[in-house]
């Protein structure tokens, strides 16, 4: 994908977009005309930078506290559940339960889409040169998809 493209996909700028990558948060490949490439797994990434960029955080933030470890990933879903749970409270301008898992459900649209996008990019692009070099990355991605999803629905199914 060219980065016209994913501007219009994402709605940023592509100066955003090329901020990202002198940051060091995506490394899209350059093609045979000299063109960055813009792979599914860098489209990925772009989200979720984009939604904790939304969040407050900024790109230090986000750069280092990259998902290199399950322990690491556990406290970023606690946090994401406390985030999104007060952020809908704060919203609403009520401080309850019921609020605080309206913010829950919307965090549990943001992990299936994540894990519906990541879980095909995984299997289906074996023989994808920016898959296998990152399948390690997109892996993590899934598990800690899958355990938010898991510790969010116990939540949800605990509050409601």
């Amino acid at each position: 994908m060219k980065i016209k493209e994913v501007e219009e996909c994402l709605q940023v700028p592509r100066a955003t977009i090329r901020f990202y990558e002198k940051e060091g948060l995506i490394k899209p490949q350059k093609g045979e005309n000299g063109y960055r490439e813009y792979s599914d797994y860098d489209i990925l990434i772009l989200k979720k930078i984009i939604v904790l960029r939304k969040l407050g955080f900024s790109v230090a933030d986000i750069e280092g506290n990259r998902l290199v470890s399950i322990p690491k990933a556990i406290f970023l879903v606690i946090i994401s559940v406390l985030i999104f749970g007060l952020m809908q409270c704060y919203f609403d301008g009520v401080w309850n339960i019921r609020t605080f898992a309206e913010g829950l459900k919307m965090l549990l649209a943001i992990i299936i889409l994540e894990i519906i996008v990541g879980i095909p990019i995984y299997f289906a692009g074996k023989k994808n040169p920016d898959v296998i070099k990152n399948r390690g990355k997109i892996k993590l991605i899934i598990y800690t998809g899958m355990l938010l999803l898991f510790v969010v629905l116990i939540m949800l199914l605990v509050y409601i």
